[in-house]
């Protein structure tokens, strides 16, 4: 039996014909318009297949359907070997965002760490999200999934970012309010410590917008978080998706010291100001001057390497803003 190509109109046998949605297709039209997704083994137009290489650089095909199911993936649980505090300083719990631009072959890491893969249109890579962690095991888990991906030569961009969410679930309505405020409050130094596109220009880390009479006129503190700009720096609308405040300023980063640093700093500082009964308490504590920040996070941290880490940073920022 003899058929009409549906495209370029030549007669072909039946035998060489491929029908697809009632359309007849020759081998040659066939060849031009579909590939065979290489893990259903469907044959899918050109328009709706994605070609990827795998990590031996070779071109896989596949369909946008087997594309999301390989492509990305839930958290793996975490547990720990081990439940010690003593490097980290803090029993809060806490989880981390890393945002990449190039990623080579990340499905090897797939089920081997407690990160999830996820899309972000912000970014030409691949979201790694965290799952819950804790404790100095919590810090561990970072630098292992650190360590591989600068094996596989991964790299972030200026529109990456590194953001971490810290517990604030079991909180009294005094203690998220006295970490709200520290925030405000100590809002520059915390950018003196990021680089100068994410302090100043990044609208994915605006600046805080609430203010103290805000938080003392709040009724509700879950309905005031849910009103908050989710772009901003210090996001408090994660505290009422998710019961965190989480922290986007920081730049993105592959680096597990700069990582498990800026964790250890915050978690400290949350925990120090939970303990605050009142917002005279906070100012007390903190100072109103930039400088009077400065020396209340060097009592609050206490370690000399996140000081010293921390103060070098400071010190560029600020000698950057002095010249420029």
């Amino acid at each position: 039996m003899l058929l009409i190509c549906h495209y370029c109109r030549r007669t072909i046998n039946e035998h060489y014909a491929t029908v697809i949605g009632g359309w007849v297709h020759c081998p040659e039209c066939f060849a031009k318009l579909f590939s065979v997704c290489s893990i259903c083994k469907k044959a899918i137009s050109n328009s709706y297949m994605i070609v990827e290489n795998d990590e031996n650089d070779v071109p896989v095909r596949m369909c946008y359907q087997c594309h999301a199911a390989n492509t990305y993936w839930r958290v793996n649980n975490f547990w720990p070997d081990h439940q010690t505090y003593t490097i980290i300083g803090s029993r809060r719990k806490f989880g981390v965002e890393i945002e990449t631009a190039y990623c080579p072959s990340y499905r090897t890491l797939k089920g081997r760490y407690a990160f999830s893969a996820k899309s972000d249109a912000s970014i030409r890579g691949v979201e790694f999200a965290s799952s819950i962690l804790w404790g100095d095991g919590g810090l561990e888990e970072i630098t292992n999934f650190c360590r591989a991906a600068r094996k596989l030569k991964w790299r972030t961009d200026r529109h990456c970012g590194l953001h971490i969410h810290c517990d604030m679930q079991n909180e009294s309505d005094n203690a998220v309010r006295s970490v709200a405020y520290a925030y405000l409050l100590t809002e520059p130094m915390w950018r003196s410590f990021v680089n100068s596109y994410r302090a100043n220009q990044c609208t994915y880390c605006s600046s805080l917008d609430f203010t103290l009479d805000d938080i003392e006129n709040a009724s509700d503190w879950f309905n005031f978080c849910s009103y908050r700009n989710r772009y901003s720096g210090i996001n408090l609308n994660a505290y009422a998706r998710y019961g965190t405040y989480e922290i986007r300023l920081h730049q993105g980063s592959l680096d597990s010291r700069a990582i498990t640093s800026w964790i250890r700093v915050h978690l400290r500082f949350i925990d120090a100001m939970a303990r605050m009964a009142s917002k005279q308490d906070v100012i007390e504590a903190l100072g109103t001057t930039t400088n009077e920040h400065w020396e209340a996070f060097k009592r609050i941290v206490k370690d000399p390497y996140l000081i010293k880490y921390y103060g070098r940073r400071r010190a560029t920022r600020l000698a950057l803003s002095s010249v420029a």
